[in-house]
């Protein structure tokens, strides 16, 4: 599992963002596919962020407009319309869960640096506290909004670029030092609500396959990605020919993502025997 470590003290840093499909595991061994900004404007409250593959740790900053928090962290993911989107996270600290709050956002707009992403009116997906699935001190958590040990599942009607953020923050503004450990963080297609754009022209072959699938399509094929119903990437090839070597995969239901020369996707189900 990738985790994501911030380590939030007095200065502005800012990392670059790239576009991509699905987030598995939050990318969170890519310190470049996340943006940082500060969601306050004041002199000597901003806010830098450090990464490794281990925690994320929060210092929070105690004035501004936003006690206990002044970061947004986002990162641009391009969505299909029509497809169902299964969401998942978990969160640890060190302080009980009740103590903190946070907001995800899957929504159009851009957030800007010195402002407060301010889209809970209509945010797509919004959490404002925790949940525990236990008791206790640092226990493994899912968002609130949906049962433990379950997928939040979310579909666009329009395509296109969309923000994925978070904003984390403890409600006690008199803490200035909290640890917070995100985990297990995926957004990608679901297995039961996969649209088969151009099922037409695609064909999957055989449907169940034991050894290899053939992918019949009327244009070449760049890449070839193969997620499990985790969301989790389990074979990639490029420039594949005709077919697809999956004797290496347990049985199961997988979701395949064919990206064709000309960087047109289709996304479908196909069962491993």
């Amino acid at each position: 599992m990738r985790k994501i470590y911030f380590l939030i003290v007095m200065t502005l840093m800012s990392f670059g963002v790239y576009a991509q499909n699905v987030v598995n595991d939050g990318d969170m061994s890519n310190a470049t596919a996340w943006n940082i900004n500060n969601i306050v404007n004041d002199p000597g409250k901003e806010t830098t962020v450090s990464f490794n593959n281990s925690v994320m740790t929060i210092s929070a900053t105690n004035g501004g407009g936003n006690a206990g928090t002044n970061v947004m962290v986002w990162q641009t993911v391009q969505l299909e319309a029509g497809v169902e989107y299964q969401l998942n996270a978990r969160i640890k600290g060190n302080l009980p869960v009740e103590a903190f709050w946070c907001q995800w956002f899957v929504h159009k707009s851009v957030p800007v640096d010195g402002e407060d992403y301010l889209q809970e009116n209509d945010a797509i997906v919004q959490v404002n506290t925790w949940q525990g699935c236990a008791s206790g001190y640092n226990m493994d958590t899912y968002l609130q909004s949906w049962p433990c040990a379950d997928f939040k599942t979310i579909q666009f009607a329009e395509g296109g670029a969309y923000t994925l953020g978070v904003k984390v923050g403890i409600w006690n503004g008199g803490v200035l030092s909290y640890q917070v450990e995100l985990d297990d963080f995926s957004l990608t297609p679901s297995a039961t609500g996969i649209k088969t754009r151009n099922a037409a022209n695609i064909q999957l072959y055989p449907n169940p396959a034991k050894t290899e699938l053939g992918i019949n399509t009327p244009t070449s094929i760049k890449s070839v990605s193969i997620l499990n119903l985790t969301g989790q990437e389990v074979l990639r090839a490029n420039k594949v020919e005709g077919k697809i070597s999956v004797a290496s995969l347990p049985s199961g239901i997988y979701v395949i993502q064919i990206t064709n020369v000309n960087n047109e996707k289709s996304v479908l189900k196909f069962v491993k025997e």
